[in-house]
């Protein structure tokens, strides 16, 4: 282990501190902020803060007992000025790189705690206690917690009664990882174990009595081999706008109610009325195709196929003009040719962005696009492809839905 001090320069975009020493040598820093002087030390490759000398102005005291130790939130010590700027920052570093320009950044929508309706807890039983919550930061040891400021009220409020079950379900070493979803007919539960252990008949009395004690709509056992449906009360799901669609306790979603609403209302509220032909691509379980529906006809590709199974069936029972597609748009991107059906098309792909779909919508003559992104180096390097293929960006509305934590979601217009 070795010690040394340090003036922090500025932080990087995963939120940590950077410094270098008087040799060059550059070191990233978790937990400290731009113009602080700091002793750090080094385990395993890798610098962590010790003592903080000389602190920021900008530093506020962290709202939960568990900063430092839990691996997230690593922005809570900034004050609200500095983690605004920082996000917005972010986003300029990012248009910056790929000399993405001409456009009006609006400002920063925050999203407010214990907002976040999905969420992996880890759970451990050691030789005389069950440890339930998140990993520290860089580490797989885990950090026991009561609560959450993220969380919503009704996962909160199971975090205690989860511990009390685990100390009959789990054995003396034994590790679980546990899904929750917190929808509109309860919490759908959903317990996953690596290996092959079983469910015996009592452990299943256990779980649906748990189930029924807590009002869970639905609770399900995974091991790597099998799928228990334990017990389902009522079907989990979620509304997109006036539409409800069926959820998985491990399937994707953004964040929260609000993040869908605020997401869908940037896109309603400048998209082309008359455009009745739209493609929504990494469509997911709907959130934007539902609400779309009602502006036209609507093709949703998707490569996760429990994702649109679950939006077919939302789209028949409520007769909506969605037409859903099993399509891997990374290694099979729509093409140009079938592209030119359509007026409109959102994207919202994951981190690593879509480069290959964007690549056939810059040669495409479609006029309007809607890019929704949670990674602002992804979707600047996307835009850039975009505006060389012609297409001009209005504004840029950035959301905070991830709460202290360096990302951050973009919305944008683009037309020609």
């Amino acid at each position: 282990m070795m010690i040394k001090k340090a003036t922090i320069l500025k932080l990087d975009d995963q939120g940590y501190g950077f410094t270098r020493d008087n040799t060059g040598q550059a070191s990233t820093i978790p937990y400290t902020l731009p113009g602080e002087e700091v002793e750090i030390e080094s385990h395993a490759d890798r610098w962590y803060l010790k003592k903080i000398i000389k602190p920021s102005p900008q530093r506020v005291a962290p709202p939960c007992p568990y900063y430092g130790t839990c691996g997230g939130c690593v922005l809570q010590h900034l004050s609200p000025e500095t983690y605004v700027d920082y996000k917005m920052e972010r986003i300029s570093r990012a248009l910056n790189r790929y000399g993405v320009q001409n456009l009006t950044v609006e400002p920063l929508k925050v999203l407010g705690n214990h907002t976040r309706r999905r969420v992996v807890l880890h759970a451990l039983k050691t030789s005389s206690e069950i440890k339930l919550g998140y990993y520290q930061l860089g580490s797989h040891r885990l950090v026991d917690i009561e609560y959450c400021l993220l969380l919503r009220l009704e996962i909160n409020q199971l975090i205690a009664p989860l511990k009390e079950i685990l100390q009959t379900l789990l054995k003396p070493k034994e590790k679980l990882d546990i899904f929750l979803t917190a929808t509109e007919a309860g919490i759908d539960l959903l317990f996953k174990m690596k290996g092959n252990q079983g469910l015996v008949v009592s452990t299943l009395d256990l779980l649906k009595t748990f189930a029924l004690t807590h009002n869970l709509a639905r609770l399900t056992f995974v091991n790597d081999q099998e799928e228990w449906p334990v017990v389902t009360f009522k079907r989990p799901q979620i509304r997109f706008g006036d539409y409800s669609v069926e959820v998985s306790a491990d399937g994707f979603l953004q964040t929260s109610s609000e993040a869908d609403q605020l997401l869908t209302s940037l896109i309603l509220e400048e998209f082309p009325s008359e455009h009745r032909k739209i493609a929504d691509l990494f469509c997911g379980r709907g959130t934007f195709s539902l609400p779309l529906s009602k502006q036209g006809k609507v093709d949703a590709y998707e490569m996760d196929e429990k994702a649109l199974k679950a939006l077919a069936q939302a789209a028949k029972i409520q007769k909506l003009p969605i037409q859903t597609y099993t399509r891997n748009l990374f290694s099979n991107p729509v093409t140009i040719e079938k592209l030119e059906s359509y007026q409109s098309v959102i994207m919202n792909p994951p981190r690593q962005g879509a480069a290959a779909q964007v690549k056939m919508l810059a040669l495409s003559n479609v006029s309007h696009v809607v890019m929704v992104s949670c990674n602002p180096d992804t979707f600047a390097r996307d835009v850039a492809l975009l505006q060389k293929g012609g297409f001009k960006i209005q504004k840029l509305s950035p959301v905070d839905q991830f709460l202290w934590s360096p990302h951050v979601e973009i919305v944008t217009h683009l037309r020609r």
